[in-house]
């Protein structure tokens, strides 16, 4: 799922953090791969969105690029 569903999702009332677990947990789950969790020693990709849920910066293992 994108950023976009997930905004889609909120916009509909879902809660923001069922959306997010949809958008994470769910995929991995299906795929049946350790993601959607941020535990010791398994790859994060993580995404920080502001108030707006924009995007202000992203962590891709120990690399983080931020969004101008």
């Amino acid at each position: 799922l994108s950023l976009q569903d997930v905004r889609n999702m909120i916009s509909i009332g879902v809660p923001k953090a069922d959306a997010f677990y949809m958008a994470s947990q769910t995929p991995a789950s299906f795929l049946h791969v350790e993601g959607g969790k941020i535990i010791p020693g398994v790859r994060a990709e993580i995404l920080c969105l502001d108030e707006n849920n924009m995007p202000l910066v992203t962590i891709l293992g120990n690399e983080a690029a931020k969004y101008e």
